[in-house]
Parts: structure tokens; C-alpha cells; sequence
């Protein structure tokens, strides 16, 4: 091990040895709070792998300063300690598990989980001295300083001084393993046994980077009592930095235990209870059949009653007043906290799907932080008690929920000025958005849709790039904006009042959409401008035969000289007055929020009507009519129950009222998410092609490299030609900064950082009807019976049968790549392709939510649809053959 010749605090004599085995140890007190229980399990009997403790006399005084902090006769012991369990396991070069085993760890009072570093994969002798430096290091991280302070806090007590011995075993190859308790970490329940487990080592449970397996086993019998199988793409990889590798797809959902091998592990749990002298939290692993005993620490978080019933299956989630578990910077995450409380939050990754995050360069990096203000924002004007921020490290996007830090006087003085304008404009029948909202928003949106950007020169394009940042941040707190109470909450309780409900609030809720939907909007006043479009090139042979057979921007290019081209010039120019604003941005998107508008990229618009051309056109536009007389009908049949004149006329103000608040939900998606996209977008493009114009960017794509002040600073720099040393400079930066992003996309960014001591908080939101998101029914229905060949299973979005072959559409596609009788199956779906789902037999989400565009589009043109399957992007195959059932949330093999 190398020796650097820098000052080190006075050794200590090693005359005594520093090295104990786990199956003949010395003197306990010198094991540390984990090897010690270990040394006691393998005493009795309990299945431990074979491995030995570097004691705490092994270590310089004062190490958290020492570069080297073993001492020179610690070494050699090291090395012939682990050359000793290379005999005993007959192999040259064992792989070792590196962990800690502190003098204040595994206690009854402080676990100090997660606070120390552990190494897995570690092999050779100066691997393993490496390593071992490095576990003891950790004794001294800010991490687990912060734990001290904050129990030492919490309950008055002193915890021993800062000690540690290092433990190195025999590294168990599991094919499973997790954490198993004795009882419920949170109720004390001692009846049960559960039971959390993945595939592979248990690094990626105990850390929660993948959902677990959970069991839960009877106590006495041991029998399976419930089980819930988790998501797990990824299991931890071969290395001691524990890389993430992924899982093939058919594990994902697999359960990684058999019944017999959760008896098992329950069984070896509760021997583990002799050791811990009480309720065990014991870590495991499965290897060729064997169950071995990694760990076994007392519960530090239960509850001091124990109450009789059954616990759930749910995620196992420490006591309120358990010491936080914090998930910080590491060797393979190296990165800053930005303020003091940031580690104290609970932030999670930001994906674009499942399986991966995506590095955000500098300038959408900034866009997103100007977005995520407006959460704060929009708290602000409302008073509402929590929002949103994000943490942006190494590149990747951390979301957490803080609470509003004003005086909750204050909070509540916003909150009731809002409720009162909100209430007295709903009492009118008007909705908050269109009267006060929309007018000023509309005459904004104009106002920068009217700049020519390119003809403006570099010091007036940087004053309307900034005037369009700030824009998009005025949108989009006005986005957030709105009071509570509006007609469709009217609507609703009138019809609780006057009219038979039905008895659950998701029936209720479907009831009143299906009244209020199919009202004409901006959205489908698009798909008629298509639909128009589209029948023109049905008639016209060249055009159609251009359609059909060329890209979209070809076909474009290829309009002014092509028989009637002219005349769809002539009628795209007047959709695109109404709709030239709209994007692909808002809810269901999930690439970036900054894309180009119809009127900027026109070929977005030919490549639309490009799917509607070998369209029945009128069968699509009788779909719709069909669900709008059904809806009339029904609307007629409630009235007819009504008692009297003066009630029906109420029942008529409110449904008018109510319908005309749903045409305003659809509306601020082209006017606010949409428009502050288009407008920005159109604002960097002229940037972009600025600055690659005067040499500063090689290409206008580098515009993404730099920040938004550089941006301003580079184009006001450009009213006289720059020199080459200036062009050096930026052209080093850019260098820079994609060599950055290189970097950041070879790390695996944890799924969560921060405080995981407690789950997130439920993201609060409110549906177009204006009540908070509601996950499940007030009045359960028993479950429906499931046939044999259903593939998914997912919430009813849309009603109606159909029959096609799956599509998987990747979800950076601005216009997805289907055809007539295709099932478009995606993660989420975003406003841009929503045009498009007249088209297709089906759509089927791993996402979403009912009241999204991409749901309403659905049921406007009466096609089948199925939302929050979670995982049909993977459980279905591209070209299949399958029926969705759109009333029952079915997705069904149709070989």
C-alpha cells in the first residue's frame, strides 16, 4: 500500500494482534456493533459465511485526517488474514464484502443504517487494504456526523466516541436476498414475519433502488399469509462500488422467492432473534439453495405497543422519530449539497421511463429551473401549504416537496382571496381562467408570436430572448393559478342534491364527464382543421400520391409545385392563425418541455394529416357525433327527473356553466403550455442561428451547451464581429461542457438522495373537477373475474372494444409512428400526439391519469383506451396481436 510522506498523528503500538475471526473471537468489545452479533450467530449455529474483523487498534489516532490511516503492522496481519480465508474457502483470490462494524452501529437506539460505506466484489490483497482505508473513512463523512448531531439532539444521549472496526467476509453469490423482520418496524406486531427481497444482492433493497418482493409469513406456521411481487429491472452489479446492471425482462416481474425459500428465511430470522435478545432486523442472501445470515441488528424503530392486527404489505417505513437515513454524495455519485437543508428533503430522480434518466444540458437546465419556480410562485399567490423544487446534480433532475416557509397568517389571507374571487366568479357560472387568466394571456402570446425574431438585431434578439424567458415563466405560474371552487364543483353537487348518484365518487366522476365532454375546443377545432386539410389531398390525386408515399418535410417542400398544392398552402395558413402556437408540451410529455410550434415547424402539421389521409373521414366524424347524441340523451333523461321548471332551468345554467369550464381546461393547453414552449423555442432557434452565423457556436444545436446568461452575453457581444481569442473561448467552454456530459452519463444516479427516512409525500393535484386526485373508489366493487388471455391490466380510460396489432412509441417521438388499425401503446402521451389518436384502433399508457388530453381525445372519437398498466411497454410485444377492452381496463391476447 502506498505510503505518501505527509504528517500524521503519532502511531500506536500494534504489538497485540488486530485481526479477529468471526468463528474464534478474542475480545467482543473490540468487534463493533455489527461483527459482534455475527460472531455470536456463528457461535450458535446460524449460517455465516467465514471471514475476520480488522479491530479499531489496526487504525491511526484521529484518521479522519491521515492519508493512509492503517498502520505498517496492521498491514501485514491484513494480508495474512485474508491469504488465511483464501485457504479455508480453497479459493486464490476470494471476493470479500468490506463493511464496517462501528462501536456506535446496530444499537438499540441508533442504527446508524447507510452511514457507513460497504464495498462488495472486493478482491486481492491491495484491493481489499484499499478498501478497508476507505470503509474506515466513512466512520468521519458528514453523513454520519449528521446522524450524531441529530440523535445526540433528539434524545439528550451521548453515543460512544467515533470507533470503528472493519469486518471482510466471503462474498455470498446470491441468486436472492433483502431484509427480513421478526416484527413490524412501525406497529411492534410480533405475529407476523415479513419478509423484502430482490434478485441478485441485497445492496439494491436495503438501498431501495428497485421495488422489493414483499412476504408476509405467520409467525408460528410460517405459512404465507400475503405477497406482493415489485417491479425490479436492475439488480446490483459486480464491483465494489455496487454498479447497477440490468435484469431481463421476464425477472422484472418474477418473484425472486419460492414459498419454501421465504419459510426459510423467515426461519433463519427468527433464530436471530437469540442474538439480538429481541425483534431482528436481520439482512440475508440465497445461494445454490443455502440461506446465509449477512446481518442482525435489533429493530431500532418499533413502536413501544404492539397491536394484534396483521401488518400490511406495503413498503416498510421507519417511525417518524427514527434518526433520518440519508443517501448522499459517494465515490460513484460525487457531488455537493447546495445549503445545509437540502439533505435533510427527500428528492427523487426525474425519468424520462423506467428505466433511465437522461443527463439536461446546461440550457434546458435552466428553462427547467425556471419552471419549477413557479411552483413556489403560484404557492405564493394562492397560499397553498407545500410545492415543488427540483435539485439538478451531475446533470440529473431531483424533485422534492418542501413546505411554504410564510407565516400560515399569511397563507391563509391568499388562500381565502383566492377562494372568495374563485367563488364569486363560479356562483356567475364563469370559470377564473377564461375571465381573468385568458385575456391577458391571449393579448402576451400575440404580442411575441408578432416578433420576427431573425430580423431584430443581436442586442434587440437578446432583450426578446429574456422577454420570452420571462414569459414562459409568467405562463406557467399562471398555470398553476386557480382557485378550488368552479361550475363543474357547482354542477356536481347540484346533481348530489336534485338527482339519483350513483354509489361510489369514480362512478360519479364518470357520470359528470360524460356529460360535460364533447363540447367543441381549440383541440378539436385542430383535428377538424386536419381533418379538412386531409380531405382536401383525399380529392386531389397528386396530392394524395404525395402524401402517401413522401416524408413529411419532402411533402411540404415538394407543395408549391405540386396540381392544388397552393390551395393546401392557402388553408394551412389559416389553421395555423388559430393553432400555429401549439407543441407538444404539457402533461404526458416526457421529453423536453422546450419544442417547436406548428407555425415554426409546419411539417409537424403535414406529417399529422399524413395519418388521416387513408382515413374514413366521415367514419371518424360519426364516432363522434354518435357519443355526442348519446351524451344528450342522457343529459335530456336527467332533466326529464327533475320536479319542476324552476329546477330544470337550474339544472340547464349549471350544465352550460359546467361544460363551458371543461372547454377551458382543454383551452390552456394550446394558450399556456403549448405557447410558452412554441414561443420559446422559436426565440432559441433565432439565437442559435445568431450565433452560429458570427462563429461563436460551430452549429446552432451547440445552442444547448450554454446557459441562458451566456446567451445574452454572447449575442450583445456580437454587434462588432468577435476575434479569434473570444471564438477560442467559447469554443473551449463547448468543449468542455460536453466532455461533462459525457462523464455524467456514465453514472448511475441513485433513485433517490436526501432523507429516505419516509416515503415522499403524495404529489397533491386537482383534476378538472376541481377535488383532489383520488387514487381509489369510496365504495369498493368486488373484482371482476379475469379471462385467461389477458396480457395487461390497467384503469379504464376510454369505452369501446378494438382489435390491432401493438405499436410501442418511443416517448422522444413528436408524432408517433402508426397507422390505421395499429394500438399505440406508450408510456404517457403527451398534448402533440393527441391529434393523432382518431387515427388508431386503440391506446394503452403506463401512465396517466383520466382527465389528461390524451384520455379526453379518446372518448371524443369513441376510441378504446387503457391507462396506468405501469408496464406495458414491456409486457407487450411490437407487432402483436391483441383487443383492448376500454370499459374494463383490459389489454387481451387476440392470437
Amino acid at each position: 500500500m502506498p505510503r505518501p510522506a505527509t504528517a500524521r498523528a503519532k502511531p500506536r503500538s500494534t504489538s497485540q494482534s488486530c485481526i479477529q475471526w468471526l468463528d474464534s473471537p478474542g475480545d467482543q468489545s473490540q468487534l463493533g456493533g455489527k461483527a459482534a452479533p455475527l460472531a455470536r450467530a456463528l457461535a450458535a449455529g446460524l449460517p455465516v459465511p467465514p471471514g475476520f474483523v480488522v479491530t479499531p487498534n489496526a487504525f491511526h489516532d484521529d484518521s479522519s485526517r491521515a492519508a493512509d490511516p492503517l498502520q505498517l503492522e496492521a498491514v501485514d496481519q491484513i494480508i495474512r488474514a485474508y491469504r488465511d480465508l483464501a485457504a479455508r474457502t480453497g479459493e486464490s483470490q476470494p471476493r470479500v464484502v468490506v463493511r464496517s462494524s462501528a462501536a456506535a452501529e446496530d444499537l438499540a437506539g441508533a442504527s446508524f443504517a447507510g452511514q457507513y460505506d460497504t464495498f462488495l466484489h472486493v478482491c486481492g490483497e491491495a484491493p481489499l487494504l484499499t478498501y478497508i482505508a476507505r470503509c474506515w473513512a466513512s466512520l468521519w463523512s458528514e453523513n454520519a456526523a449528521s446522524y450524531r448531531r441529530h440523535y445526540e439532539t433528539r434524545t439528550g444521549a451521548a453515543l460512544p466516541p467515533p470507533r470503528m472496526a472493519v469486518l471482510v467476509q466471503k462474498l455470498v453469490d446470491a441468486d436472492a436476498a433483502g431484509v427480513a423482520f421478526t416484527a413490524h418496524p412501525t406497529t411492534g406486531d410480533s405475529t407476523r414475519v415479513l419478509i423484502n427481497s430482490g434478485w441478485g444482492l441485497g445492496q439494491s433493497i436495503v438501498d431501495g433502488e428497485v421495488e422489493a418482493d414483499t412476504w408476509v409469513l405467520d409467525r408460528e406456521t410460517l405459512a404465507v399469509v400475503e405477497q406482493h411481487v415489485g417491479l425490479k429491472a436492475s439488480r446490483t452489479g459486480a464491483g465494489p462500488d455496487a454498479p447497477r446492471e440490468p435484469l431481463p425482462d421476464h425477472l422484472h416481474r418474477a418473484p425472486s422467492l419460492t414459498s419454501e425459500h421465504a419459510a426459510a428465511v423467515a426461519a433463519l430470522a427468527l433464530r436471530a432473534e437469540a442474538v439480538t435478545s429481541g425483534p431482528a432486523d436481520v439482512e440475508w442472501a440465497i445461494a445454490g439453495g443455502t440461506v446465509w445470515l449477512l446481518q442482525a441488528r435489533p429493530i431500532t424503530t418499533i413502536a413501544a405497543a404492539a397491536p394484534t392486527a396483521a401488518p400490511s404489505v406495503a413498503p416498510l417505513i421507519p417511525s417518524p422519530d427514527a434518526a433520518p437515513r440519508v443517501v448522499g454524495p459517494s465515490a460513484t455519485f460525487p457531488f455537493e449539497w447546495p445549503t445545509p437543508e437540502a439533505p435533510q428533503r427527500q428528492w427523487q430522480l426525474r425519468s424520462v421511463d423506467q428505466r433511465r434518466a437522461e443527463v439536461i444540458r446546461p440550457l434546458e437546465r435552466d428553462v427547467r429551473l425556471i419552471w419549477a419556480g413557479t411552483f413556489e410562485r403560484a404557492a405564493v399567490i394562492c397560499g397553498r401549504p407545500r410545492y415543488r423544487v427540483v435539485l439538478h446534480v451531475n446533470g440529473y433532475e431531483y424533485q422534492a416537496e418542501v413546505a411554504n416557509p410564510r407565516p400560515e397568517s399569511d397563507q391563509a389571507l391568499r388562500r381565502d382571496a383566492m377562494e372568495q374571487v374563485g367563488a364569486g366568479l363560479a356562483e356567475r357560472g364563469e370559470t377564473y381562467r377564461r375571465v381573468v387568466a385568458f385575456p391577458a394571456i391571449d393579448a402576451g402570446n400575440a404580442r411575441l408570436a408578432a416578433v420576427a425574431p431573425d430580423s431584430l438585431s443581436s442586442t434587440d434578439l437578446a432583450t426578446h430572448f429574456e422577454q420570452t424567458l420571462a414569459w414562459y415563466e409568467r405562463l406557467w405560474t399562471e398555470h398553476w393559478t386557480q382557485p378550488q371552487d368552479n361550475p363543474v364543483l357547482r354542477f356536481t353537487r347540484f346533481y348530489r342534491e336534485h338527482l339519483p348518484a350513483p354509489t361510489s365518487d369514480e362512478d360519479l366522476d364518470n357520470e359528470i364527464r360524460a356529460l360535460l365532454t364533447y363540447e367543441p375546443n381549440l383541440l378539436t377545432d385542430a383535428i377538424d382543421g386536419l381533418i379538412d386539410l386531409a380531405r382536401l389531398v383525399q380529392r386531389e390525386p397528386a396530392l394524395r400520391a404525395l402524401f402517401l408515399s413522401a416524408t413529411a418535410q419532402h411533402a411540404l417542400d415538394s407543395l408549391p409545385t405540386t396540381p392544388s398544392g397552393t390551395a393546401f398552402l392557402a388553408q394551412l395558413d389559416v389553421l395555423l392563425e388559430t393553432q400555429g402556437l401549439r407543441s407538444g408540451a404539457g402533461f404526458g410529455t416526457e421529453r423536453s418541455q422546450i419544442l417547436p410550434g406548428w407555425r415554426e415547424q409546419p411539417s409537424l402539421v403535414v406529417e399529422l394529416v399524413q395519418k388521416y389521409v387513408p382515413q374514413d373521414l366521415d367514419a371518424l366524424l360519426a364516432a363522434r357525433r354518435a357519443a355526442v347524441a348519446e351524451r344528450d340523451r342522457r343529459a335530456a333523461e336527467l332533466r326529464s327527473l327533475l320536479p319542476d321548471d324552476a329546477t330544470r332551468s337550474r339544472f340547464d345554467f349549471w350544465l352550460a356553466a359546467a361544460r363551458a369550464h371543461q372547454v377551458v381546461f382543454e383551452d390552456h393547453n394550446l394558450k399556456i403550455d403549448s405557447a410558452s414552449s412554441a414561443l420559446l423555442h422559436r426565440s432559441i432557434s433565432a439565437v442559435a442561428r445568431r450565433l452560429a452565423a458570427t462563429g461563436i457556436l460551430a452549429s446552432p444545436d451547440d445552442v444547448w451547451w450554454l446557459h441562458t446568461h451566456e446567451l445574452s452575453l454572447a449575442l450583445r457581444s456580437t454587434d462588432s464581429p468577435p476575434d479569434s481569442t473570444s471564438l477560442s473561448h467559447w469554443s473551449a467552454l463547448l468543449a468542455a461542457r460536453r466532455a461533462h456530459h459525457a462523464w455524467c452519463q456514465q453514472l448511475t444516479p441513485p433513485p433517490a438522495i436526501g432523507d429516505l427516512s419516509s416515503p415522499p409525500p403524495p404529489e397533491a393535484g386537482f383534476g378538472p373537477m376541481g377535488r383532489p386526485a383520488r387514487s381509489a373508489e369510496t365504495t369498493p366493487r368486488p373484482p371482476e373475474p379475469t379471462p385467461s388471455n389477458l396480457l395487461v391490466k390497467g384503469s379504464p380510460g376510454s369505452k369501446g372494444v378494438a382489435t390491432g396489432i401493438v405499436r410501442l412509441v418511443p416517448h422522444d417521438d413528436l408524432v408517433p409512428n402508426v397507422a390505421e388499425g395499429d394500438v399505440l401503446v406508450a408510456r404517457n402521451a403527451g398534448p402533440l400526439w393527441t391529434p393523432v389518436f382518431p387515427t388508431v384502433a386503440a391506446v394503452v399508457l403506463d401512465q396517466g391519469v383520466l382527465f389528461q388530453h390524451a384520455m379526453l381525445t379518446c372518448r371524443e372519437y369513441g376510441v378504446p383506451a387503457v391507462f396506468q398498466t405501469r408496464d406495458a411497454t414491456q409486457r407487450l410485444r411490437e407487432g402483436q396481436r391483441v383487443t383492448v377492452d376500454g370499459e374494463k381496463g383490459w389489454v387481451l391476447d387476440a392470437r
